[in-house]
């Protein structure tokens, strides 16, 4: 069989819906063109006459051209790109960040759809519950449908795209602000050293975990990334999670991930106050000292 790539749209001239066939009446001039329901990427749907459909034609056997792929464009169900090629639209019902997986409630009715991460067009997207979604659905190895191409509006990814804020990097860069500190203080540039190789160890970590759960491969587990974020990598950590948008949502994680970043930057105002505190100490004893010699 031969398959034309090109896409077409035809009204539904005729449908005989016991036996699941009918005819297609091209919008460009044409004889119509056959088409079967098993030939419909959505079958949820039942077609009825009048339908606007947008379709592929495939060539079969006997040399006849019918319809395959056909998609039905419902009124506020469907959107044309610049291309002429029809998606579906639905509702994000249900998100599971970790595992990159939801699935969509159809507005024209019919089950829920799976969507995977790697299937949505926008590559730094982050599915919103309850947001449009706008896909094309075909089906998998083992005859499930599942949407590809997915997307929301341009209006709505520019709102929805987000850049790491101001506050973000000013916390990011606290630790080396004191490690600078250090190295002025104590003389001591280790603290610098550590958070730049154990920051990097861990977004390393952190986009390795991120492709594992995209393949729904075996994960790093989180007490090792707790473990590197311990061990001074959560700067490294918290750019990650808004760069990759990993480990970003799940309040668990947080939770501990925000827990250690409060434990180093308690750690620095004790060794921060300790020394002035020191410091002061010593020089009242020196000023005393001059003022009894005195």
């Amino acid at each position: 069989m031969k398959t034309e790539a090109l896409r077409y749209t035809g009204t539904l001239q005729s449908w005989n819906d016991d036996k699941g066939f009918g005819f297609i009446k091209p919008n460009t001039e044409g004889k119509d063109v056959f088409i079967h329901i098993k030939d419909f990427t959505y079958r949820n749907a039942r077609p009825k006459i009048g339908d606007v459909l947008n379709y592929q034609l495939i060539q079969d056997n006997s040399g006849k051209f019918r319809a395959m792929d056909a998609q039905i464009h419902w009124d506020g169900n469907t959107a044309h790109s610049s291309s002429g090629l029809s998606w579906l639209v639905g509702n994000l019902r249900s998100w599971d960040d970790d595992k990159g997986y939801g699935f969509i409630v159809p507005k024209d009715g019919g089950r829920d759809i799976f969507v995977h991460i790697a299937d949505f067009k926008h590559d730094d997207y982050r599915p919103v519950v309850g947001g449009t979604i706008y896909y094309r659905v075909k089906r998998d190895d083992n005859g499930k449908l599942k949407a590809y191409d997915a997307m929301v509006k341009e209006d709505e990814y520019k709102t929805i795209k987000k850049k790491v804020s101001l506050t973000i990097w000013l916390i990011v860069l606290i630790p080396f602000i004191l490690s600078a500190y250090a190295i002025f203080a104590f003389k001591n540039p280790a603290p610098a050293m550590v958070y730049s190789l154990m920051s990097f160890i861990a977004f390393f970590m952190y986009a390795y975990d991120k492709n594992k759960a995209k393949a729904d491969d075996w994960r790093i587990a989180e007490k090792t990334l707790h473990i590197i974020e311990f061990l001074g990598g959560w700067p490294g950590a918290l750019l990650a999670q808004r760069e990759l948008h990993h480990k970003n949502k799940k309040e668990s994680y947080q939770i501990t991930f925000w827990f250690i970043v409060a434990i180093h930057l308690t750690g620095w105002a004790y060794l921060i106050i300790s020394k002035a505190t020191f410091e002061k100490i010593i020089s009242d004893f020196i000023f005393f000292a001059r003022h009894v010699s005195s």
